[in-house]
Parts: structure tokens; sequence; C-alpha cells
């Protein structure tokens, strides 16, 4: 009798055996993936993080600056706008976002500015004298800031963005 029971103990030791070592690769297998996720995990965060950090020295930037600035999205509506754009300009306020530009600042060479760097693909840039309420000499770049913009020349953004830059050159004149 144990002659017969000895080859099925054994092919059952040798199963046992095989189903062991099938679940311990399985084992590792998973708790490998699981490494592999938290370490997506983290190195996403860091990512966000670092991007986080970036925003805000832009937006610090931004904010800081002494050239009047507004991105405009392909509808002529403002994304963004600092505070030397609206005292540029002597508004009270910077322009909220989703504000149209042509309701927010009454100079038509302004807005014929954004119109030709949009539609020609390149940075176009005029001195623009504002008489009222008071006499300034503004120097204005208007540069496709969209991808897509006509020409290649656009970076960033969505096709038709403009990017808006005034400097004040009163006291330079």
């Amino acid at each position: 009798v144990l002659l017969v029971l000895l080859p099925v103990l054994a092919a059952f030791a040798v199963g046992a055996y095989t189903i062991a070592g099938l679940a311990d690769r399985h084992e590792r297998a998973e708790a490998e993936r699981d490494a592999d996720h938290r370490r997506n995990a983290a190195a996403a965060m860091l990512q966000l993080d670092t991007l986080r950090r970036e925003r805000d020295e832009h937006a610090h930037i931004l904010a800081h600056m002494s050239d009047g600035v507004v991105l405009l999205d392909a509808r002529g509506r403002v994304l963004r706008c600092n505070h030397s754009f609206a005292t540029l300009l002597d508004a009270p306020r910077p322009a909220e976002p989703g504000t149209r530009l042509s309701s927010y600042v009454r100079v038509a060479e302004l807005h014929d500015l954004v119109l030709a760097a949009r539609d020609e693909g390149q940075a176009k840039d005029a001195d623009l004298r504002l008489w009222a309420p008071r006499n300034r000499l503004l120097h204005a770049t208007a540069i496709p800031f969209g991808s897509g913009a006509a020409g290649g020349g656009g970076v960033g953004g969505e096709a038709g963005d403009v990017l808006l830059v005034l400097r004040d050159l009163t006291e330079v004149e």
C-alpha cells in the first residue's frame, strides 16, 4: 500500500510546492506593482508641487512688473491682466478674466495691433500716445502666444492667444 501511496504523496507534495511557488511569485509581483504605484504617485506629487511653485512665482512676477501685461484669447477676452496694465490705462483695476478687451480699453490702435499680431503670426509693436485722462506715451508689443498661431510664430497657450505688453515711455521722452 505504501508503494501505491508514495507516488501519490510525491505528486501531491510537488503540486503543493508548485502552488506555493506560484502564490509566492504572485505576492512578489503584487508587492512590486504596489511599490511602483507608490513611486509613481510620489513622482507625480513632486511634479505637481513644482508646477504649483512655478505658477506662484510667475504670478508674483506678473503682479510686480512695471510693464502692463494682458493675455488675450482668440476672441479678444482677457485671460490674465496685471495691475500695471490697468494703471497705464488709468483704469481703476485690472480687467477680470473673460472681459473683452474692446470693452475694457477704448484705444483703437491697441486693438489693431493685437489683430495684426494674431493674423500675421508674428510680434507687432507701436508707440501710442494717450491723451486722456493724462498725456502718456506707451510702447505696445503684441505677441502671438498660441502654439497654433499663423506662421508658427506663437508659443504656449491656445491658437489665437495674444500677449500684449505696454511700457510707459512718458518719462523717457
